[in-house]
């Protein structure tokens, strides 16, 4: 869950409970829209947005919640036991353990594509809102690192072990990338100022990349243990 401003802050909105809509990510996007610095989407007025809400909360209010089914639960372990099941492989054995200044294989990543597909359908969801919180959560991480990785890295070459990527190299190591800067550049002060430009960007995709790959390993991580307890497994 993400936490609207439904009066901006940009003009004058504050940080309080009256002024907070509760929304998903998805929702997010759309709600925002309301303002009209948002052309598109939909628009919802304040008063709108406030009724909204304050229906939802007393229907969660006057809910009795749930009803707990062996079968439910059942279910969800199933559920559960089938996300470890496509990601143990990927998120343990490559991701958790590699540092992504260095090149990799695609098919280190099979298990977090086969998670996020399988993810959108909604048979594959928790009847457990809690889990299905914490679900949620892991498949954003690993939806981050997906899209970091499609962003900053190219594929190198393909060989006996699939396709191989990895993100730019360091300017000093790749002679047809220093020759092109050399010939881009005026001076040697230019020269170099485009190198240490190149050298800025590869570390700060690395440590990006690194980043959302732990972000990753550690929802991942959190999961188990919730669902352990959760659903005692």
């Amino acid at each position: 869950m993400e936490l609207h401003h439904i009066e901006q802050r940009a003009d004058g909105g504050e940080d309080s409970y009256d002024n907070c809509l509760p929304v998903c990510f998805d929702c997010h996007a759309d709600v925002k829209s309301y303002n009209e610095r948002h052309p598109k989407g939909r628009k919802y007025s304040v008063g709108e947005l406030k009724a909204h809400r304050d229906n939802w909360y007393r229907k969660v209010a006057s809910s009795t919640g749930p009803v707990v089914d062996s079968t439910y639960v059942e279910l969800d372990r199933k559920t559960f036991k089938e996300i470890i099941e496509k990601l143990q492989g990927s998120i343990r054995d490559y991701v958790c353990e590699h540092d992504y200044a260095n090149s990799f294989y695609q098919d280190w990543h099979s298990g977090l594509n086969d998670f996020l597909n399988s993810a959108k359908l909604p048979e594959n969801e928790f009847f457990d809102a809690e889990m299905e919180g914490i679900r949620a959560t892991l498949r954003e991480d690993i939806r981050k690192f997906r899209v970091s990785l499609a962003q900053n890295t190219f594929m190198v070459k393909v060989d006996g072990g699939g396709r191989l990527f990895r993100m730019n190299d360091d300017p000093y190591n790749n002679p047809v990338l220093l020759g092109h800067l050399n010939q881009q550049s005026k001076d040697q002060a230019q020269f170099e100022a485009l190198i240490k430009e190149h050298q800025e960007r590869n570390n700060e995709v690395r440590e990006e990349l690194n980043e959302l790959a732990q972000r990753a390993c550690d929802s991942f991580a959190e999961f188990i243990r919730f669902g352990k307890r959760r659903l005692v497994v």
